[in-house]
């Protein structure tokens, strides 16, 4: 035990360093044409990027250093741990079937008794879902109408579908998908919490308990407020692809046919998010390689088969759609860091955010380690499938950082948090629990823990359940889907957009030149370009593919907003030719409204 202690303070040790050689990496800035943070600072993109890979594999390295030295075997242990159980039994726990569709229902009841927001919109964020949607509804172009930065699912067809359903077209209707993507999210860290409970062959009572604990500290990373969270809806398909793998690691019936979901997921996921997308795939791809460890060829097979045919389908069903989709992708990866980058905290310094950056870093780091080192001991106190999953698990917490990097401001880092939590929450819960296994210290509990656990589950969640709210919830929906635009307005807004409407009745598009990207969506105009979310125009060459376009558009949404992050600060090569070309037609508060001069 004092040497397992001394090992582990050793590679905290190395971490720490880590952290001292963050400041001294430094990529040679390479000059760019897009006007950001980096730019201002002659700051190289890759720059973080670059501190975050070193920063993480020195610890990874000391530690295969050491094992070279210390576990001649640990490769076969490794790759032991990563190969199946063959004809493995698991004890069914009825109790805990019962317990896992009882947290469902109280997360139905606690969906149904959400407060529906009201509060005013975020014209930057909201009002990419709800321009580039209104935009597609009229055109039904996809990238070859929009720029898409998010992905074309997340800013066009999602708040379509939504509208369509509801046969109406508002904003309440899109914040209640949010909503409900929020509660979709709540129930898959649930089936998560289940499977990796199931993983640990715990007795009784303390299964039960363990996936209480779990999956209420889960669900409690995700709000129902838009923002705050330690994991968003976003997620969604990286938790998928987590659940699909671990159903197939513990053999439950029917695992085979759930991985022919794998396919479609692929695609989906990259049309949905980029930045998850990747990630998605990237763990179908780690799935693939434990396949062809364990030999499991024809899974492989049926699993390759149904990426590749998905990625074929879309190619075919798009048609020249597809095209504008990789040359749309591709300008974004090259270009979007530089756009929006902000520059990741030095660690151990008073930066801000650098103390929020450095835990979730540390932790992050030491995880790898941890789980590496389960990974190639020959006998641990884990289970083999729960060893693995943790190894998943830290894997994930490494990739999802990569969300941050590029874009290190407080809400970024915290929505990188909650995997690692979860990792740590799962590690430390499980060793109490076979400390108290051990102990035999609850086992007169056992005939009683279906009635306890259910108890538990209603305190737990006592407070987030209004019955009032339950019973009007239909009323209360149907009211907020049907709610006019206006009640999501400040005074200001609701002035501009409502004269703005009248003076372009007779405009058929508006080319928009304002962080206000919601405003096409508010005075029912479509952007004249594909280019309607302007801060990400980015670099001269965009800029000039703009201008070109802007010789037959006759009207441009402005605002006289000159803070670094408004176009008229970022685009000049646009903002100059805007001046020369066009007249003030309208103005008011910050809202300008320009004719293109006769």
């Amino acid at each position: 035990m004092r040497k397992k202690i001394l090992f582990y303070i050793s590679f905290v040790i190395i971490i720490v360093l880590s952290g001292f050689i963050w400041p001294h990496i430094n990529l040679p800035y390479e000059e760019t044409s897009i006007i950001g943070e980096y730019s201002k600072n002659k700051y190289h993109h890759n720059n973080d990027l670059v501190r975050y890979l070193i920063f993480i594999l020195i610890p990874i390295l000391s530690f295969l250093l050491y094992l070279l030295k210390t576990n001649q075997n640990f490769i076969s242990n490794f790759l032991e741990k990563l190969s199946q159980i063959e004809n493995e039994k698991s004890i069914i726990n009825l109790n805990l079937i019962y317990i896992f569709f009882f947290f469902l229902f109280i997360l139905s009841l606690e969906f149904l008794s959400i407060n529906l927001p009201i509060h005013k919109i975020d014209s930057f964020h909201e009002g990419q879902q709800l321009s580039a949607a209104y935009k597609y509804r009229l055109d039904n172009k996809l990238w070859s109408g929009s720029y898409v930065t998010v992905g074309i699912i997340y800013e066009a067809i999602t708040s379509n579908l939504v509208w369509n359903f509801f046969e109406n077209i508002n904003i309440g209707a899109v914040r209640f998908f949010k909503l409900f993507l929020i509660f979709i999210l709540k129930i898959l860290l649930v089936i998560f919490s289940y499977q990796l409970t199931k993983a640990t062959k715990l007795d009784g009572f303390l299964e039960c308990l363990f996936f209480i604990v779990i999956s209420f500290i889960s669900v409690n990373f995700v709000n129902y407020l838009f923002y705050g969270g330690y994991l968003i809806y976003r997620e969604i398909p990286v938790l998928l692809s987590l659940i699909i793998f671990f159903q197939f690691l513990l053999k439950k019936f029917g695992s085979k046919y759930f991985l022919l979901i794998l396919g479609p997921l692929s695609c989906l996921s990259i049309f949905y998010s980029l930045d998850r997308g990747f990630v998605t795939n990237i763990f179908i791809l780690i799935f693939f390689i434990y396949l062809l460890i364990n030999k499991e060829l024809k899974t492989l097979i049926s699993c390759l088969l149904s990426v590749v045919l998905c990625w074929l389908f879309s190619f075919y069903y798009l048609g020249n759609e597809f095209e504008y989709f990789i040359q749309n992708t591709t300008l974004i990866l090259q270009e979007i860091k530089q756009i929006g980058g902000i520059i990741h905290p030095i660690p151990f310094t008073g930066e801000q955010n650098s103390t929020r950056s450095l835990k979730s870093l540390f932790l992050i780091s030491l995880g790898l380690i941890i789980a590496f080192d389960l990974m190639t001991q020959k006998k641990t106190i884990f289970t083999k499938n729960f060893t693995l999953m943790l190894f998943v698990i830290s894997i994930l917490c490494f990739f999802t950082y990569g969300y941050a990097i590029g874009r290190a401001d407080g809400p970024h880092i915290r929505s990188t948090f909650g995997y690692t939590i979860i990792l740590y929450s799962l590690i430390i819960t499980y060793l109490l629990f076979k400390f108290f296994e051990k102990k035999k210290f609850i086992n007169n509990i056992n005939k009683f823990s279906l009635i306890i656990s259910l108890f538990l589950i209603i305190l737990l969640f006592s407070k987030s359940i209004i019955f009032t709210n339950i019973s009007s919830f239909k009323t209360r929906l149907q009211n907020y889907v049907n709610y006019k635009d206006d009640i999501f307005l400040n005074d200001n807004e609701k002035s501009f957009v409502k004269n703005a409407k009248n003076i372009l009745i007779k405009t058929k598009c508006v080319q928009l030149f304002t962080n206000d990207v919601s405003m096409l969506y508010l005075i029912r105009k479509p952007n004249c370009t594909k280019f309607y979310f302007p801060i990400n125009i980015g670099s001269i060459k965009n800029q000039k593919v703009l201008i070109n376009q802007l010789k037959d558009v006759n009207i441009i949404l402005a605002d006289n907003d000159t803070g670094e992050f408004s176009p008229n600060y970022r685009l000049p090569i646009l903002k100059e030719y805007i001046n020369q070309n066009y007249n003030i037609l309208y103005k008011e508060d910050k809202w300008l409204i320009l004719e293109l001069k006769k």
